[in-house]
Parts: structure tokens; sequence; C-alpha cells
């Protein structure tokens, strides 16, 4: 497998990388049912993301899950909120981000609220 977290600018965006970088060794049906493998484009689309909302990405770090339908989900979780960002593909990305202080919730295309991403990460 090629090291893709070598072309990463950010030493703490390519040290999420490599902790990560086994989902892409996901066969079919890893979740015990149809789960699909995530597509190395997928892969590179969520590292790509975390290096434009970097510094604020990995202020705190963020887990990597991957989704049955072969998407990839990006989290911060913290006492003070939540925000999650689900990847489908290359350029479909969608985020939920709930303040645990004041109950406040917002969503919507990650791509098209880009500029707001890193004040909720800075939030948490």
């Amino acid at each position: 497998m090629s090291q893709r977290h070598d072309k990463l600018s950010d030493a703490a965006v390519a040290e999420v990388a490599r902790q990560f970088e086994g989902m892409l060794s996901l066969e079919s049906g890893w979740d015990g049912h149809d789960g699909r493998p995530i597509a190395p484009q997928t892969f590179d689309y969520a590292l790509n993301l975390l290096v434009r909302l970097e510094p604020a990405a990995t202020r705190v770090r963020p887990q990597m899950v991957p989704l049955p339908h072969g998407g990839i989900q990006v989290e911060w979780h913290t006492r003070a909120g939540d925000l999650e960002i689900e990847m489908e593909g290359p350029g479909a990305a969608r985020y939920f981000f709930e303040d645990a202080r004041t109950g406040a919730v917002a969503e919507g295309d990650a791509e098209a609220d880009l500029a707001r991403l890193p004040d909720l990460l800075k939030g948490l």
C-alpha cells in the first residue's frame, strides 16, 4: 500500500492518516453484513478535508469510522459538543454539530460551509 500520509504537509494530519489507513484494507462484508470497502479516493478526500480544516481539525484528535455504504465519518467528541462529518465520496460530505452547553445544533453541506467548520471545531 502506498503511504498516502507522506503527501500531507501537516504532521498531525499525517499521524491521523497513519492511524486509520487500515480502513483501506476492509473487504466486502467487513461489518458482518453488506459493508462495502472504502474507496481510496474517499479516504484521500477525508484526509484532504482535514488538511483544509487544519489547525482546528487536529486540536482535538478526530476519530475516523468506516460506514457500511463505503463512506467515512470523521468525528470530534468533547464535553463541549460534537462534530461529525460523513463523506460518501469526493465532494459529497455532510456535517452535524451539537453544542452540549447550549443545545444549539447545525448541519449542512461540509463543502458549502467549509469556512464555518473551523469555528465549530474551535468551540469543542
